[in-house]
């Protein structure tokens, strides 16, 4: 197979939708809208990925809130953030991906901050048999 070591870096990477913390459910549901993205992932001040948010969360609290302005996104997240470093292979970020059950992953740098997503589809399209 191509590309078993071939490092995540070195593959498509879509842009990164993110939005710091203390952004509230509305405007990030209206930022991940415009930026017509499925995931936002929620940074910290120094820009680090302390979570991400997905559709499944925003099923889970759509029921629950009465005012979407008023809920902070941190409150809306659930369980911690699963990124893979710019440096893992393709094949680590697939095992990754299957073992939490997820269609892409935030990529990061040597600093922890977010790089882009890494989609399931693009990582499979580098492990293809030659």
């Amino acid at each position: 197979c191509k590309g078993t070591t071939t490092p995540v870096r070195d593959s498509n990477l879509s842009p990164a939708v993110s939005v710091p913390l203390g952004t509230s459910l509305a405007e990030t549901l209206k930022v991940m809208g415009e930026k017509q993205s499925g995931v936002a992932l929620v940074t910290n001040e120094e820009g680090k990925i302390v979570g991400i948010f997905r559709p499944a969360d925003a099923i889970r609290v759509a029921v629950l809130i009465e005012d979407a302005a008023s809920v902070k996104i941190e409150q809306c997240l659930s369980g911690e953030a699963v990124v893979v470093s710019q440096d893992a292979s393709l094949t680590q970020a697939i095992h990754l991906m299957a073992q939490a059950n997820l269609d892409c992953l935030p990529v990061i740098d040597r600093q922890g901050l977010p790089l882009g997503m890494l989609s399931f589809e693009t990582a499979q399209g580098f492990l293809t048999p030659v």
